[in-house]
Order: structure tokens, then sequence, then C-alpha cells
């Protein structure tokens, strides 16, 4: 049986995003990732004011690193920070990682959650 998978522009540009990514997280002439982008700390403490990732590679490390640390306590923040992102793409990310792990049962039960994956859907 041949299922074709209509792919949304996520996922069609999953590659690209990637190779962007990875020549500015090795890039030499720029600051090493963990110099730009924000600890779990600030983002848990305030996410509303916590600093921006600097560059695609800060984000997806970002994006991995929230995805990994929450928890039921601390996704709304988590969700409230990344709102703040205003790369689509980057978004995305985030949630194809938390909706790719041991999280996502903890996830579905998040409201905040469950309404940005809908906002996101068409992109996957």
């Amino acid at each position: 049986m041949d299922i074709k998978v209509k792919e949304g522009p996520y996922i069609a540009n999953f590659r690209k995003h990637v190779v962007v990514a990875a020549h500015d997280m090795f890039d030499p002439a720029k600051p090493p990732i963990a110099a730009r982008m924000p600890s779990l700390s600030q983002v848990l403490d305030d996410p509303h004011n916590a600093p921006l990732p600097e560059g695609a590679g800060a984000y997806l490390i970002t994006g991995a690193m929230l995805a990994g640390h929450v928890d039921a306590q601390t996704l709304t923040k988590v969700l409230e920070y990344v709102s703040r992102w205003e790369s689509m793409e980057h978004r995305c990310w985030f949630l194809h990682v938390l909706s790719s792990g041991p999280h996502i049962h903890m996830a579905l039960e998040n409201e905040a959650f469950c309404a940005m994956t809908r906002a996101h859907g068409s992109q996957f």
C-alpha cells in the first residue's frame, strides 16, 4: 500500500532549516552557542522577558533544551516563552521535539500546548 502524506511548509523545509542552523552553530566568527541562548532558569523565572536565542542554531538548541526539561508545572511558562519566537519554524521545531519525546502525554493535558499545536497544525 502506497500512502502519500501531504507535507506542510515546516516539514517540506526541514532539511534546509537544519543546514542553516548547523552553519550558525559552528560559525567560528560567532560567540559560542551557549552564550547566544537563555538559561532554563531565565525562561522559567520570567518567560515574558527572558532573552531570545540569537541565530537559528541557538533556537534549535534552546528548543531541544526546553522540550527536554519541561514538566507539568513548567510547561505553561515554557510555552509563554516559545510563543514570543517570531519564526514559525522555530516554534514548530519546539513542538516537534516535545511531541516526539517522553513528555507528550503530560503536554497533551495542557490547554496551552493543545492550543499552540492546533495553531501550527497545518505546518505538519
